[in-house]
């Protein structure tokens, strides 16, 4: 489990009693889950999940088919079976990443999570409610993301290479968010978090309510101050997590 090349930055609890997989928003890396074990139960293991073509594994060619990255992820993670219970938790198009990897663990006939836990992104049904992005040409991709998100450190961008491999990574988690249809499918059987930022223009919390017929199990709604981003200041958000897993240990 933790040579796994899809998780990053795991830090090992020899008590842990739960694993809890962390998908980032587009964009995001494994490093904003860094420092969640300091601030989680001691007994719940943070695992971060990295995809292909980002980040440290810029050498990759990055996927652009969210479905089938929630099989890869799902293939090389458990298919020698789960040794604990766990959550898969996703921030934003994390979020529909963790959704897509818990269809695929229930079709495959392994291990469910014990809970889907999902931030800052509306239901899966919801469609696109801005022109798609991932085409542009890079200028106007880059005002386009400051738009519709938020603006790309400068620093990022004036070294040639570096802009191309984040220019590459973040195109390719817009082209999986953009063509992402969710397919039909039965709701699932296990509890559902859907966790949102009171200022999130993005997801607002009024858009969140249709998660509820994504499960037969309990549905829970919490709202945390903040915009989309709200994970970054992890403070609220870690607080009521604690509370979540600790029901869950």
């Amino acid at each position: 489990m933790h040579d796994n090349r899809w998780l990053f930055g795991v830090h090992r609890a020899p008590e842990a009693l739960l694993r809890m997989f962390c998908f980032p928003h587009a964009g995001g890396g494994p490093a904003l889950f860094g420092r969640w074990w300091r601030e989680l139960p001691r007994e719940v293991e943070v695992c971060p999940v990295h995809l292909p073509g980002r980040w440290s594994r810029f050498r990759e060619e990055p996927l652009r088919d969210l479905v089938a990255a929630s099989r890869l992820f799902v293939e090389n993670t458990f298919q020698n079976g789960a040794d604990l219970p766990f959550v898969l938790y996703g921030h934003s198009l994390g979020g529909l990443l963790a959704y897509e990897a818990t269809l695929r663990l229930r079709e495959a006939g392994w291990r469910s999570p014990c809970a889907l836990i999902v931030s800052g992104r509306r239901p899966p049904s919801a469609r696109l409610d801005r022109p798609a992005l991932h085409r542009l040409p890079e200028d106007a991709f880059i005002s386009a993301m400051a738009r519709y998100y938020e603006p790309i450190d400068p620093a990022l961008l004036t070294d040639a290479e570096t802009r191309a491999i984040l220019m590459r990574a973040l195109r390719a988690d817009m082209q999986m968010y953009e063509t992402y249809h969710a397919a039909p499918a039965p709701p699932l059987d296990i509890p559902l978090v859907v966790v949102s930022g009171h200022a999130d223009a993005i997801a607002h919390p009024s858009t969140m309510e249709g998660w509820g017929q994504y499960t037969t199990a309990p549905v829970h709604m919490h709202v945390v101050p903040g915009g989309h981003y709200f994970p970054r200041n992890s403070k609220p958000l870690m607080s009521y997590l604690s509370r979540v897993l600790r029901e869950l240990l």
